[in-house]
């Protein structure tokens, strides 16, 4: 019929224009595809925290005096590229404290070394800063002690585990953990 050698004259044609086509959509899917992944590094990228974070309206000193006050030894004193770091310890209690170069806290570890500590770790969980909750964290590690647990209170993180002496309370920016990951990935792209 007629109809045949129509289509036929038209067939290679769309062919043609069908394989161009889907090579174009395969072309731009693939553009597509390193466009999400250039994306998703500047995401990543944009996610790094460069500068060390703080706890707002912390105060390295705040907490280093008042356990001086209560018994625990002036604090060892260090200084770093991106600001400071106290330890101090006795026979039942440590703490490493991290700040930047205006003291402001970025990292608190708080152990127990002997004994169940309970009392040590309320009064350390009352950290002055920014918006805190002292009764709120006094609270979580009464009733947390002695587990695994993790809260955040006004933008601060607060850990609790078990270390093989006795409990560690760990106070944190909400970003610190990013922070040491951007620190880390650029130490080993020195080498």
């Amino acid at each position: 019929f007629g109809i045949e050698n129509d289509y036929s004259q038209y067939g290679n044609n769309i062919n043609s224009n069908v394989s161009t086509e889907v090579e174009d959509k395969k072309q731009s899917d693939s553009e597509v595809d390193i466009k999400e992944d250039n994306k998703d590094k500047e995401k990543q990228k944009s996610e790094e925290v460069k500068e060390m974070p703080t706890i707002k309206s912390s105060q390295a000193y705040d907490i280093v005096l008042s356990l001086e006050e209560n018994g625990i030894p002036k604090p060892k004193t260090q200084s770093t590229d991106d600001g400071y770091s106290w330890s101090s310890f006795t026979n039942n209690y440590s703490y490493y404290i991290v700040s930047n170069k205006k003291h402001e806290v970025a990292y608190a570890e708080f152990m127990v070394l002997r004994g169940d500590g309970e009392d040590y770790l309320k009064y350390c969980a009352t950290l002055p800063y920014k918006n805190s909750q002292p009764d709120k964290a006094k609270k979580w590690i009464e009733d947390n002690i002695g587990k695994e647990a993790k809260t955040i209170i006004s933008d601060v993180v607060f850990e609790l585990s078990n270390g093989k002496s006795g409990p560690i309370l760990i106070i944190k920016s909400k970003d610190y953990d990013k922070y040491l990951d951007y620190k880390i990935k650029n130490e080993l792209n020195k080498d």
